[in-house]
């Protein structure tokens, strides 16, 4: 009897410990899955491909403060952890071999390459505060970035190339330009955009609008109007998203023979200005454009200066 009941809580035990395993394995395998899904999901813009490792994850250093992507405008996700009968894990897909990041400031150029380890993992040492895009790519596709364990283990930040498809506008309407989406907004009050890229929730207070002054940054805000309305009240100014001009004033140029003398807001205060000089010309600073002039024609080129102030 006694062995009868020590066989049948043996039995029950193994047949406890296997439905344990079973269920451990398939939530591993169910959240390797989801999120293999939605990292397709949010990548559908790319490319459609049934392959769920063409999805990578790029791990930053501990020094890596996100706050940094969150001052420049890149858009933060909210990832649940899920809870495994040994402890809480990521659902993840690995293998981001052979990628790159490189960052890049308001006019393109590259102040910072970082590739990848064996591992798919990066170490970002420095911390670049001023940068304004990160390109990643990993077999020509953009791909998932997870910050380290720790208190932050719950977040992954998710970012695109440039402005090309990560923005579309919360209203019914869509445009596949994003230059074309940033225009429409300027024009409407209470507009925004937001990402259509995943069915997750995304926060909705991070500036993507960014106020220059003589190309430096001076604030951030989160419409266009709010950033245009700020700056108007600043001399030399302009409003990017991040790269992407949206509005600046100072359009033109005036000149007197070869003599800069004052920038305007509009070509028609710029020409009323230059009739007031002999010998001055009205220049677009976006195309280089000469726009008005009151050359005389026996003029020419007009190229020595003369001592005229103003």
């Amino acid at each position: 009897m006694f062995k009868k009941m020590v066989m049948s809580t043996i039995l029950f035990s193994l047949i406890g410990i296997c439905i344990f395993i079973w269920f451990y394995l398939y939530q591993e395998v169910a959240g390797t899955k989801n999120n293999s899904n939605f990292s397709k999901q949010f990548l559908t813009m790319i490319e459609e491909d049934d392959d769920e490792d063409f999805s990578g994850t790029l791990t930053f250093s501990s020094d890596f403060k996100p706050e940094y992507l969150a001052e420049k405008g890149f858009t933060f996700i909210n990832q649940q952890q899920r809870q495994g009968i040994f402890g809480p894990y990521m659902a993840n897909v690995f293998g981001a071999r052979d990628a790159e990041i490189k960052v890049m400031d308001a006019t393109g150029k590259i102040i910072g390459l970082f590739q990848s380890d064996e591992n798919g993992n990066f170490d970002f040492e420095t911390e670049l505060s001023n940068f304004y895009e990160l390109e990643i790519t990993f077999d020509g596709r953009r791909v998932e970035l997870t910050l380290p364990k720790g208190k932050n283990e719950d977040l992954s930040i998710y970012i695109t190339h440039g402005l090309s498809e990560k923005y579309l506008p919360t209203v019914e309407e869509s445009f596949q330009n994003a230059s074309e989406a940033l225009k429409q907004e300027t024009n409407k009050q209470d507009s925004n955009f937001n990402t259509n890229s995943s069915s997750e929730a995304v926060e909705g207070d991070i500036k993507e609008f960014i106020v220059l002054q003589n190309g430096s940054s001076v604030d951030a805000f989160y419409t266009a109007n709010e950033a245009i309305e700020f700056a108007k009240n600043l001399d030399q100014a302009e409003v990017v998203n991040p790269n992407v001009g949206i509005w600046d004033n100072k359009p033109s140029s005036v000149y007197q023979y070869d003599k800069h003398l004052k920038d305007f807001s509009t070509k028609k205060e710029a020409i009323e200005f230059a009739n007031k000089y002999d010998h001055a010309k009205v220049v677009n600073l976006k195309t280089g454009k000469v726009e008005f002039d009151n050359y005389p024609k026996e003029c020419g080129t007009c190229e020595s200066p003369i001592q005229n102030e103003y």
